[in-house]
Parts: structure tokens; sequence; C-alpha cells
């Protein structure tokens, strides 16, 4: 089976944890492995970071019997989560969002700018903890990036794990090239999961693509 990355950043906070506990349930789910990142601004900050890194990792190891790996950036949290998730190969991000100190105030449209400049898929956790069941309802927002096809198989093995329900959703557009494109992507992800007989609903937003990115940060 072909190895599975979850890119985790973390600062160490609550929310951060959560963010962690969420990509343990679905590493399960996919068979995919986690690595945890902290990113700093200065060099001398590294030392530091990677025994905060060593601690958390020994913790989760301790807590759920989930061995993740770990490692420290000097840089900016805005260009190194997407560049680090390239480096890897990730399959996906999965990113806490509220009240985060140390990952510079990511919230709101600030964490929206890092999703939508990625390549790479992302789950946002806020504060809830994952259920016990993992997730009953997964939406799936289809675009025309071409990472959008990328991402069902994850999804797939999500919804096969915790027995999920898998909503599509696309932006509608009055374009008839773009229409016709979203439409294709559409039905390639209906027939997907058609395959995989995993349960899955479809519909087109009131909202075009420019719009709909907007309404994901809601």
């Amino acid at each position: 089976m072909e190895s599975k990355i979850i890119l985790v950043p973390t600062d160490f906070t609550q929310v951060s944890q959560t963010a962690l506990n969420h990509s343990i349930k679905i590493a399960r789910s996919a068979n995919a492995t986690i690595t945890l990142l902290h990113v700093v601004p200065k060099t001398d900050m590294l030392p530091e970071a990677k025994e905060k890194l060593k601690v958390a990792r020994e913790m989760a190891k301790s807590e759920t019997g989930f061995d993740v790996s770990t490692t420290a950036r000097v840089g900016t949290i805005f260009e190194d989560i997407g560049e680090l998730a390239d480096e890897l190969d990730a399959n996906m991000v999965v990113m806490g969002t509220h009240g985060l100190k140390g990952l510079q105030f990511i919230t709101g449209s600030r964490a929206l700018k890092i999703v939508t400049s990625a390549s790479t898929p992302f789950i946002i956790v806020q504060e809830k903890e994952i259920g016990e069941n993992g997730y009953d309802d997964i939406v799936v927002p289809l675009d025309l990036h071409k990472e959008t096809k990328q991402k069902l198989s994850l999804v797939a093995n999500m919804a096969e794990y915790f027995n999920s329900r898998i909503h599509l959703i696309v932006p509608g557009e009055k374009d008839e090239y773009l229409k016709n494109a979203l439409d294709r992507n559409l039905k390639y992800a209906e027939s997907f999961f058609d395959d995989l007989k995993v349960p899955h609903t479809s519909r087109i937003s009131d909202k075009k693509s420019d719009e709909f990115d907007r309404q994901k940060e809601r």
C-alpha cells in the first residue's frame, strides 16, 4: 500500500493537541504516518523546539500508542507549512486555528490564505475533540485545482473506516467552460465513491468559485 503522510503543525497549545488527536484517528483509518511540525523565527530557538517536540512525541506514544515523527524549522508558518508538505509529499495537513499564538495568530482569513495557497488538502481543527466514532459526515468541496482528485482516496479511507457519509459540493458557475470542468470533477468523484460503495450526496453551490473560497472560511 502506498505510504500516506499527515503533517500536523503545532505550537504545543491545547488546540494543537486536539489537531494531533484528530490526525491520529485519521492516520489509523488511512494507514498513514504523522509528522509533527514546529516553526520558530530564529535559529537559536531550534534546540528548545526540538526538546518540546520530543516531549510531545513521547506523550502521544504514551497516551495513544501512536508513534509520530517530528521536525523543527526556522521560518514563518505562512510559508513553511506548504513548503514542508510539498517536500514530504504529504497527503494532508491537519491544523488547529483557534487562538494559536505560537502559530502566529492563524485564525480566520489568515488560515484561509494558507489553505488556498497550498497544494495539499487541509483539515482545519478548532477546540472540539474528534468523537469516539470519528466523523459521521464529511463535506468535500471540489474545485478546479488538479489536487482536488488527489484527496478523494484519503477521504474514502476515512469514510470507510468511520462509516461516514460524504457530501460533495462544487461552486456554481455561469461560464460554460468552468461549469463543464466542474461538472466533470463532480461526476468523477461520484463515480469514484460509487465504485467503492461509499454513501455520498452532491450539490452545486449558489456561490461562484471566487465566492466559494470565502464560504469555506465560515
